[in-house]
This record gives structure tokens, sequence and C-alpha cells, in this order.
């Protein structure tokens, strides 16, 4: 039998290592046929993300594990190393929940000669949605009740309270009265709150390469992930001229009227309905 060298045995401890914490993995598959559908209903939106993509793939974030604010693992793709990324602190804000944390990285990927481990910053930003029971989805933020939700209504269309909290009437406020508050009441609390919660950030590997995670349009709780490709978002990332006018080379000027002819051949939804699932 051949000796193993000892790269070899750095990569087998290191994949060893992966498969202990894939419990920590934060991206889900999502399997070809539920993708395909995915892409179909959020067409027009997801077309224009992609068009700075090298590749990409549909996932679902798994929200249970950002919440209970430990490490985690990312792996964008199958053929990439897992990006460990350490939890500092969570955070909820203005009806956004904020992961922080950082990444671990060497003088790759940093300018500086060093060699000791450099830490960067990673946010990942949590929205929770309500689905109501039509199965379209709302943010939470925007669905906030004008009355309390302990407010209910009898058989007889007559506003009341949960008896086991009858005495807090004059602490809950008034019941809904106009037709227009009574309906929204209604509509509110057939919703599930909280019902998921969509995932959008941006992850480094070690070499520097960056990968994009974006909640899907129409279809919040799924993410496209994708490799950033560069050299077509170059045309976005050009200095700005105090002629208001900016400085393009020739190529980016081309990728600019690709993208746009891109945008304007795609279809424009206005009232589409955001979906919790399809």
């Amino acid at each position: 039998m051949g000796k193993i060298s000892f790269l070899s045995c750095v990569f087998l401890l290191f994949f060893s290592s992966a498969a202990d914490t894939s419990e920590n993995e934060l991206l889900k598959p999502v399997n070809k046929e539920k993708s395909a559908r995915l892409i179909e209903y959020n067409s027009g939106y997801i077309e224009k993300e992609l068009f700075f993509s090298k590749r990409h793939r549909i996932v679902v974030a798994d929200v249970k594990l950002l919440l209970k604010g430990e490490d985690i693992i990312v792996t964008p793709f199958e053929n990439e190393l897992p990006i460990l990324i350490k939890h500092e602190r969570t955070t909820e804000d203005d009806g956004s929940i904020g992961w922080f944390g950082y990444f671990k990285f060497n003088h790759a990927i940093v300018d500086t000669s060093e060699s000791e481990e450099i830490r960067w910053p990673a946010i990942i930003t949590l929205l929770p949605w309500d689905v109501d029971d039509a199965g379209n989805a709302v943010e939470s933020s925007k669905n906030g009740f004008k009355h309390a939700r302990l407010w209910t209504f009898d058989e007889n269309d007559n506003p009341v309270i949960d008896s086991s909290v009858a005495g807090r009437k004059g602490v809950i406020g008034p019941p809904p009265s106009t037709p227009g508050d009574i309906a929204n009441h209604k509509l509110l609390k057939r919703m599930k709150a909280r019902s998921f919660s969509s995932v959008s950030a941006t992850f480094y590997s070690n070499s520097g390469q960056k990968f994009i995670l974006r909640q899907l349009s129409f279809t919040p709780k799924y993410s496209v992930i994708y490799e950033d490709d560069a050299e077509k978002r170059s045309f976005v990332r050009t200095d700005y001229r105090p002629d208001g006018d900016y400085n393009r080379t020739d190529s980016q000027k081309q990728l600019l009227r690709e993208y746009r002819s891109l945008a304007e051949s795609l279809p424009k939804y206005s009232n589409k309905k955001i979906k919790g699932d399809i």
C-alpha cells in the first residue's frame, strides 16, 4: 500500500471535521423540480440577479440554526470548501433580525504580509413574514394589529376577549368597530404570524471569492446563492466623475447595455402575490 502524503492527511482531517459539523450547515438543498417551479414563479426578478453570477443554485436557509446563536458552516457549492463563520451576537430591530459574526481568514484574502488569522465581519439579515390562509405572505413588520391581538369575535360577530384575560379590557384598549377595521382585524387573526423568515447575506471564501445569498422576491422563504462574477458586475463599480458621467471602459459599457436590454425584456409584475410556498 502506498504512503499517504501529509497534504492528503490534512484534507482528510478537514473533511472529517466538516462532516462532523454538518448539522451546522446553513444552506439546505432544494430538489430540481421545486427549484424549477421557484425559478419560474420568480421570473422577472431572478434573471436580473443572475446576470452577475457564474453559477447558482436554489436553497433554503436553516433559520432555526441562525436563531440558536451558534457558529455556522456555509457550503455554497459541492466543490467548494465549507466556510466557517463564528457567531458573535444576534439583534432584532425595526422588524428585522441581524446575525453578526466573522469569517476567519489568513493573509491570502487581506492585503497584509502578516501570517496570523484575520477576522472579517459577517452579517446575515433575517426578515420575518406572516402567511394568511390563502398562502400569501406579508412582511411581519408591515402587518401590525391596529387593535390588540386579544380581541376576537363570537358567533354573533360581537367583539370579545378570551375569558382568561377578560379582566384586562381596560389595558388592551377598545375593540375594532368600523367595518374596515373589523375586516382587517379578522384577516390578521387568521394569519400565521412569523411563519418563516427570509435570509440574505454575502459570504467570502478564504481565497477571496464572493458568494451572494438573496431571498427570492415572490417566494422569500427560499433563496438563491450564486458565485459573484466581478467582471460582469464591473460596470456598477466605476468611479463617478464631477461632470455626472462614469469612467466606464468599452467592455463595461457593453455589459451595461446587455443588462439594460435584459431588464427591459423581462416581464413586469405589479400585483403578483408573494407566497409562503408553492
